[in-house]
């Protein structure tokens, strides 16, 4: 298990949930944490630390790019622009 796991330019501790930690990075909400866990079918509880380098990419991937996530989650909703 790693003691700190960086993702998106943030450094989270590996003991943490994932559902958690996700929301350490600034721009991810509980919601859309909720949803990566479910989109990458990964068990919340399961520990940051615990996960493969894979697994660690293909989040930081769905993060960067999340045009599989629901629109509502994406959009801000009240933004007269879109």
């Amino acid at each position: 298990m790693k003691e700190l796991v960086r993702i998106a330019n943030a450094d989270i501790p590996g003991k943490k949930a994932v559902y958690y930690a996700l929301t350490k990075i600034n721009g991810v909400s509980t919601s859309f944490s909720n949803a990566v866990c479910c989109t990458l079918n990964l068990d919340r509880k399961r520990k940051i630390g615990e996960l493969s380098e894979q697994e660690l990419q293909e989040v930081e991937q769905l993060i960067r790019n999340p045009a599989a996530m629901p629109q509502f989650l994406i959009n801000r909703r009240k933004d007269a622009e879109t």
